[in-house]
């Protein structure tokens, strides 16, 4: 079977991509007894490189509306082929394929719908945060100092 070559090159850095999901799966990996399942992804970009990694934490379950009969409701779904996302991640070429790479640490995932390309994300908005509360158990010695 003749593999098709690609022009375009995986690339190196950390990038932000859009990409579409060409195969999502289930990995269990064994850590000092206890198994680890996470989502690793195979994805592609309109420039026709691939990458393989794991697929964002916050895509793993993502929250879908539906719509039936009137009746609204949601539900969550995984990523799946053909899925188009956006994310950023630090991204590696393979050593013997330019066209295809490898990705890690991915983070900011959301999920382009294909209808209107509009933006979802299963991560709540940020919210501004307070000012950390004081310790009691801290030592006056640790604080910060104004100076004085």
């Amino acid at each position: 079977m003749a593999t098709a070559t690609c022009t375009a090159t995986c690339p190196t850095g950390k990038q932000t991509v859009t990409v579409t999901v060409i195969k999502a799966e289930y990995r269990t990996a064994f850590f000092n007894g206890h198994a680890r399942s996470s989502m690793k992804i195979t994805v592609k970009s309109d420039d026709g490189w691939r990458a393989w990694g794991t697929c964002p934490g916050n895509l793993e379950l993502i929250d879908q509306p539906c719509e039936f009969e009137g009746e609204t409701w949601t539900e969550q779904r995984t990523i799946t082929k053909g899925d188009r996302l956006t994310f950023t991640a630090t991204f590696s070429p393979s050593d013997d394929d330019p066209g295809f790479g490898f990705f890690k640490r991915p983070s900011k995932g959301v999920l382009l719908t294909e209808e209107t390309e509009t933006v979802t994300s299963s991560e709540p908005q940020a919210e501004p945060k307070a000012a950390p509360a004081t310790n009691p158990y801290r030592r006056g010695d640790d604080e910060f100092s104004d100076g004085e």
